[in-house]
């Protein structure tokens, strides 16, 4: 992914930096139990904090990108060419049981 921006949308933790620091995080994480694939289908970009909060259940991901368990209504950006497999993210709703 060449142009790996925020896709959470939500409001950065500190406003005050210019700067965006984003990581990859795997939607089915690659240890065990879970076992996930290291493909770009299985890979989210979001700032440090909530990549955390996605890691440890926090908030998941609706099938229809919305975002579940954050008080804010809002859902994941995409861009045309990251195609994201709905497996990955209701392994991760089933796995922390997030509900819709």
């Amino acid at each position: 992914m060449e142009e790996c921006k925020n896709q959470e949308g939500l409001t950065r933790i500190n406003p005050k930096r210019e700067d965006w620091i984003t990581e990859a995080a795997h939607i089915t994480l690659l240890d065990q139990p879970h076992n996930g694939p290291d493909v770009e289908s299985n890979i989210l970009c979001f700032c440090p904090n909530h990549h955390v909060l996605f890691d440890n259940g926090g908030f998941s991901i609706a099938d229809d990108l919305k975002l579940i368990g954050i008080d804010i209504d809002s859902e994941l950006k995409t861009v045309k060419n990251h195609k994201i497999e709905l497996e990955f993210i209701q392994y991760h709703r089933e796995h922390y049981q997030v509900k819709n």
